[in-house]
């Protein structure tokens, strides 16, 4: 008899763990997943796979019977399936499979629901946008000021910057593009402006105090007893002090930037974490926008990264050898944001409608990417099912899963550019149904808001 066995830990009582042997048969034989309290290892006899007699005896054994034991607890059995020797690689496969993705889902070791199990969340940073903003007219403060038939439109942006797990890296840079993509809006003004500060609370008073003292000294003495004596003692001293005080400005490091890009018709802001500031968190950022009379709305594109200074025994013998020490990208987002002018009711429904439109598209392409990433979370609540899934598993369709996930993310991110060509893109006609038609209904939905901003008459 071939026996292949593979040992995987299951997390077991508190204080101990339970191996379970994961065993591939050869030519007609067939395995049971078998063990006990004591982690012995039980064979039924090949040519009796439902033997009551175990070939090796231990103190697991119950009324004859060998049981598996889970949490002090005897539980089902479980049969692996037969497999024929030309088959013998494929099971090895399989076992080799389940034990690596049991050691990325723990949770399956539970043996419970489908539904009661969640993957573990990732040590990332995300970003958040709205995806509709409204733009307010401002009043012209100053009347001598010409702005050549335009007005001013003033835009209040959230963003959120979210931290998902603690052993996310941290911080220390972030970085926003703010970018009008109608083409004939202007910056005006923006906020917060750039902002400088100290880690000393007020200025520094610097004292300084130069002391020279010199002291000459001659003593003679002459003495011819009894008849006589004499003493010659000459003294000079010289001293000076200087003292100088003043006060010197504390030296300040950049904890906010802000400026104009693109000629002037985008904006951008630089956060940097420091001791009195955390980027986590929400962040109001205000830019005014000159744009013609007519406008009533355009979309805005909005870049967020945020960068981390690597630290640790790497990073010191880099700084140790002269070298720069390199940055991580610990998160990047990208959004389009619909504004809309306040007092246009029309352009306000359509900027609705597109974030609808965007967020059923985003939840399409998101569907595709979970039951890629993810698979043994849909329908799974045995272990005779886990087995069965894997043994499905082993063939090209999670090769193919994952290219298709990736054919949507590029097409969301061509979507989002405007340069998606939905009826000469191969891999774009290759996506489920359903999600090429959430596709086009953000393209309608975007060609729709593009019209009202642009020709709207007010």
């Amino acid at each position: 008899m071939v026996a292949i066995a593979i040992p995987i830990t299951f997390p077991g009582r508190k204080g101990s763990s339970v191996p379970v042997a994961l065993r591939s048969f050869a030519l007609g034989m067939s395995g049971a997943l078998l063990t006990g309290d004591c982690g012995h290892w039980i064979e039924l006899p090949h040519n009796e796979p439902d033997a009551q007699t175990p070939r090796e005896s231990c103190n697991c054994r119950r009324n004859g019977s060998p049981q598996l034991f889970w949490e002090g607890k005897p539980t089902m059995r479980i049969d692996l399936f037969a497999q024929p020797a030309s088959n013998l690689l494929l099971s090895l496969i399989a076992g080799i499979s389940i034990g690596l993705i049991e050691m990325q889902q723990p949770a399956l070791a539970q043996f419970g629901p489908a539904n009661s199990l969640s993957p573990p969340s990732e040590s990332a940073v995300r970003f958040d946008v709205p995806q509709v903003v409204q733009g307010r007219v401002l009043e012209q403060s100053n009347p001598a000021t010409n702005l050549g038939g335009d007005i001013l439109i003033d835009i209040e942006l959230t963003l959120s910057v979210i931290v998902d797990s603690l052993a996310a890296p941290k911080i220390d840079q972030l970085l926003v593009e703010i970018t009008p993509r109608g083409g004939s809006a202007m910056v005006a003004d923006y906020a917060p402006r750039t902002e400088l500060a100290s880690n000393y609370n007020g200025g520094i008073e610097v004292q300084r105090t130069d002391e020279t003292t010199r002291t000459v000294s001659l003593a003679a003495d002459g003495r011819y007893p009894p008849v006589a004596g004499g003493s010659l003692t000459a003294t000079q001293g010289d001293r000076n002090t200087e003292m100088t005080k003043y006060n010197r400005v504390a030296p300040m490091h950049l904890i906010a930037a802000s400026g104009t890009t693109r000629r002037g018709r985008g904006v951008y802001f630089k956060f940097r974490s420091t001791d009195q500031q955390i980027i986590e968190g929400d962040r109001v950022l205000r830019m005014t926008l000159r744009v013609p009379a007519t406008w009533r709305g355009e979309l805005i594109e909005v870049m967020v990264t945020g960068d981390s200074q690597r630290t640790g025994f790497s990073s010191d013998v880099a700084s140790f050898a002269g070298l720069n020490n390199r940055t991580q990208r610990v998160g990047t987002g990208r959004f389009l944001v619909a504004a809309y002018r306040g007092d246009c009711a029309d352009a306000r429904q359509a900027a609705r409608r597109l974030a609808d439109a965007e967020a059923a598209m985003r939840s399409h392409v998101h569907a595709i990417g979970a039951g890629e990433t993810n698979p043994l979370v849909n329908a799974i609540g045995t272990p005779v099912s886990i087995l069965r899934h894997v043994s499905r598993r082993i063939d090209w369709s999670e090769s193919f899963n994952r290219e298709l996930a990736l054919k949507a993310a590029v097409a969301l991110h061509m979507a989002l550019d405007g340069s998606l060509q939905p009826h000469t893109d191969r891999d774009f006609r290759e996506l489920p149904v359903d999600t090429r038609a959430a596709f086009l209904d953000y393209m309608a939905a975007r060609k729709e808001f593009g019209r009202i901003s642009q020709f709207s008459s007010y």
